[in-house]
């Protein structure tokens, strides 16, 4: 996840949280950079569940076999704690598909979110300008089908200002994200929400969060199913990125927050993504017991303690991977990756008991 820093914007530093609209987080990246983890080159574009065309797969941990359009992959099963054979295990993620329909060759996209029922997509691009993102959406019929061509938010991006980091509810009904609309230079929290997911209904007035929000840069606001839980990621005075966690009793209380110290670092951690009951964080980090300069980590807390964090090494490569969005059965991950050369939409799936 990108937000460009304004005041840096010609200092070639990484930075979690910014608004310039130029440089890429973690340092450069090259289109000739080798990549580790479980890569796939295919004929064409790809959704979540299929692979059109012939797949490669290169570094992988599992073996993968094509048959017709549907990749598939031999399913681990978990042992007990006497050695035998128990119920089977959530198995690691297969080949990557490019989301081939929605990049732009001379764009950044990233910051995927979809729907529960993975019918629609929101994500953040810089296409048509460069100099700053704006908010893009695309709908399909089926999880099966490619789709369609994206199209910019326009009810909620304002010209020459930054709309970045969405978040989608599984309901479709709501939508977080950050903006500098109201202080430029700086992102701030917004949320909005609509009456149904028709085509027809719009997103209704953003609302600045104020709780969320400072004169620090803020962004990649999502929340628990409950509501009460939120985890985002705000720029340090030193423009280093970290997790911070909001809390509220009820839906409609204030937010209280603080930062997840258990999970901060001297490096950038940024792009949470949070699973319904709370006991699960995604997120990207550029520390150094990662793959490449930044990955995508897997953290499960509980209280105010991290109880275990792993790298997501089937994945994550020597560039940067970056903005996790999962669904809620686990099965299907989409996250942004300069693996390609320029930040890119890609997809994988797994096996879940």
């Amino acid at each position: 996840m990108r937000i460009w820093c304004a005041a840096l914007a010609a200092v070639t530093v990484a930075c979690g949280l910014d608004t310039s609209g130029d440089g890429v987080e973690g340092g450069s990246s090259t289109a000739d950079s080798p990549t580790s983890g479980n890569t796939a080159s295919t004929a064409g574009p790809g959704t979540p569940g299929t692979t059109p065309g012939t797949t490669t797969v290169a570094d992988t941990s599992t073996t993968a076999s094509t048959t017709g359009d549907t990749a598939t992959t031999d399913a681990p099963t978990g042992t007990t704690d006497e050695g035998t054979t128990g119920a089977p295990v959530s198995q690691p993620f297969g080949p990557l598909l490019a989301l081939g329909e929605l990049n732009a060759n001379d764009a950044s996209d990233d910051d995927p979110t979809l729907r529960g029922d993975l019918l629609e997509i929101y994500f953040a691009t810089n296409r048509g300008n460069g100099l700053h993102e704006d908010l893009w959406r695309a709908r399909r019929e089926s999880p099966d089908d490619d789709f369609d061509e994206p199209e910019p938010v326009m009810v909620l991006n304002v010209p020459g200002f930054n709309d970045s980091t969405p978040e989608l509810s599984d309901d479709g009904l709501t939508l977080w994200f950050a903006s500098d609309r109201t202080n430029s230079g700086h992102l701030d929290v917004y949320v909005t929400s609509r009456r149904s997911t028709d085509p027809l209904d719009e997103w209704g007035q953003p609302e600045r969060v104020e709780d969320l929000s400072s004169a620090l840069n803020e962004g990649a606001p999502v929340l628990t199913a409950d509501g009460l839980q939120g985890w985002f990621c705000r720029a340090q005075p030193d423009s280093i990125s970290a997790l911070f966690r909001a809390t509220r009793t009820r839906p409609d209380d204030g937010w209280d927050v603080a930062p997840f110290a258990a999970l901060d670092t001297a490096q950038e951690e940024c792009s949470p993504w949070v699973s319904a009951e709370g006991g699960e964080v995604w997120f990207g980090s550029n520390r150094p017991e990662g793959a490449g300069a930044f990955d995508i980590w897997i953290a499960e807390v509980a209280g105010d303690e991290a109880m275990s964090l792993r790298n997501l090494e089937e994945i994550n490569g020597l560039g940067n991977d970056d903005d996790p969005w999962l669904s809620a059965d686990g099965s299907t991950l989409v996250f942004a990756s300069d693996r390609d050369g320029t930040y890119d939409l890609f997809v994988t799936t797994r096996t879940v008991p």
